[in-house]
């Protein structure tokens, strides 16, 4: 399925402009269909998935937790 910017936008909460900077710098592929832009569901994945932090992973150094002495 095709997305226009306006749709596309509106699915990951940005306004258009924010959209048009993230495809000018080639964050998000889109096409030339009729001269006018569309995003495919693929890309707004795409980016997504390159994009989101991600909670599920282990954390890099465990948390020291200070010994109190008595």
């Amino acid at each position: 399925m095709l997305y226009s910017r306006k749709e596309t936008a509106d699915q990951l909460k940005i306004s258009v402009s924010t959209l048009d900077k993230l495809i000018n710098t080639r964050q998000i592929i889109c096409i030339k269909v009729r001269g006018q832009i569309r995003i495919s569901e693929k890309a707004i994945k795409d980016f997504l998935e390159a994009n989101l932090l991600r909670f599920d992973l282990k954390p890099q150094a465990e948390i020291i937790r200070p010994i109190i002495r008595q």
